[in-house]
């Protein structure tokens, strides 16, 4: 087979849109393929709950001689702490739960309208989801579990929840993560937002709201038409809904790597600096695989904007290390950014801590902390002579940092994006990956990425 051939067969082997124009059957297909993948994941669930539960000590165990146990640096012991998880039968029981949902998940794959679909997911997944989860952890989770059940809510005596869903905020001492109460408290609250949102949709009766007229009655004084043509574009492109769930999945799971660290939700993993560190990278390894996925459409206008963002952010974070370089060398500490000198204070960062802190005393009043130490009210929190979170005020220090940090990054960005975005073709030389290797810094069929990308 051909280059050509083979190149032009690999395209449609993975582009649904060339075999079949017909909608319906692309979106099953589509729709089929994520619950194939709910159903990779569910088994791959089971697998790490069942090795957990068969011969995890001799991983985890001092074996003698010098040599110390495995030590894994993810977050399973701490989920399954989190989950209530206090022997190996009830491993082996959600290794084999995890099983059958992966069965499921093979049969499971239709497609319906965008209303029923939202009405399912919002309803179905987040809205019982979560109520689940709230109770899993009220029955299971918390020690010594409730045993009076919903008759206190059905009695009006809802005193009795105070227990367990409790909205203290901060860390608890002893296991240096969030309360569990107060997670169980969360979980309850936004199941019944997601399944109020749930029967918000119209689906087979004239009961609630169509999504083409929320999104055409939508119009601001700048807007124009404001929506109007986004829900047939987004009802039938797949692009456009693969660009724009890309996009959202990928803020989110940024969003998850940072509130790990500064929230920790699983007891003892604040403690787990190994393990800490291996999620953020993960998860931001992950966010960014999600964002970029589909900027190769602006490529031009991608590596033309990061051009100018790396040269202001290079003259500007250098200048102000080479002023304060410049005044050190000529003994005029007075004249150097710094808190006891010139400051520049990070300002909108600071505002951003002083709202949080500040937070709960307008809008939880029970609330004895802000949500995290991180904004810098309160003292560090220690679990067996470890650190796990302590307050971070920001100074004119964090501002340079962050404005090198900016910097790097960016210019870190625009070195893989031109190797990336460019890889394949040239407006110099369109016909470059045809060229094999004519150039230096070739890979395999690479055509020249160094020479040629500019």
């Amino acid at each position: 087979m051909s280059d050509k051939k083979r190149q032009k067969w690999y395209h449609y082997v993975c582009h649904y849109v060339s075999h079949t124009s017909d909608l319906e059957e692309i979106s099953r297909k589509i729709f089929s393929a994520h619950f194939g993948q709910l159903s990779i994941i569910f088994l791959w669930l089971s697998g790490m709950y069942f090795h957990g539960a068969l011969g995890q000590e001799i991983l985890n165990s001092n074996v003698d001689g010098g040599f110390r146990g495995i030590q894994i640096t993810f977050e399973f012991f701490q989920i399954w702490r989190e989950s209530g998880i206090t022997s190996e039968l009830q491993l082996y029981c959600t290794a084999i739960a995890a099983l059958v949902f992966a069965a499921l998940m093979l049969f499971s794959g239709w497609f319906q309208d965008v209303e029923s679909m939202l009405n399912h997911d919002l309803t179905g997944l987040l809205g019982l989801g979560s109520l689940s989860w709230a109770g899993h952890q009220v029955h299971r989770s918390h020690f010594p579990s409730f045993a009076e059940g919903a008759t206190p809510f059905f009695t009006l005596n809802w005193s009795k929840y105070e227990e367990f869903l409790t909205f203290r905020g901060g860390l608890d001492p002893v296991t240096g993560g969030l309360w569990l109460t107060d997670i169980a408290h969360h979980h309850l609250a936004i199941a019944i937002l997601f399944l109020t949102a749930g029967h918000m949709y119209k689906t087979n009766w004239d009961i609630g709201h169509s999504l083409k007229d929320i999104l055409e009655a939508h119009k601001g004084p700048f807007t124009g038409q404001g929506h109007k043509g986004l829900y047939e574009i987004l009802t039938t492109s797949w692009h456009a809904q693969l660009s724009l769930n890309l996009a959202m999945s990928g803020f989110l799971t940024i969003f998850v790597a940072h509130h790990k660290h500064s929230m920790p939700p699983y007891p003892y993993l604040a403690t787990d600096y190994g393990t800490q560190l291996s999620l953020f990278t993960n998860h931001m390894w992950i966010g960014g695989f999600l964002i970029v996925d589909r900027v190769l459409r602006h490529r031009d206008a991608i590596i033309s904007h990061l051009n100018w963002v790396c040269i202001f952010l290079g003259f500007h974070s250098f200048g102000l290390y080479i002023h304060n370089d410049t005044m050190s060398a000529l003994g005029r500490p007075q004249d150097m950014f710094l808190d006891t000198a010139i400051q520049l204070q990070p300002i909108f960062a600071q505002w951003i801590q002083n709202t949080h802190t500040l937070a709960p005393g307008a809008t939880a009043p029970g609330a004895t902390t802000s949500t995290s130490l991180t904004w810098g009210d309160g003292d560090l929190v220690a679990v067996g002579g470890k650190v796990a979170l302590l307050p971070i005020p920001l100074g004119t220090e964090y501002f340079l940092v962050h404005h090198i940090h900016a910097f790097t990054i960016h210019v870190t960005v625009l070195i893989l994006l031109k190797g990336v975005l460019f890889a394949r073709s040239s407006r110099l030389i369109p016909d470059k990956a045809n060229l094999s290797f004519c150039f230096p810094c070739d890979g395999p069929r690479r055509g020249g990425t160094c020479q040629v990308s500019t």
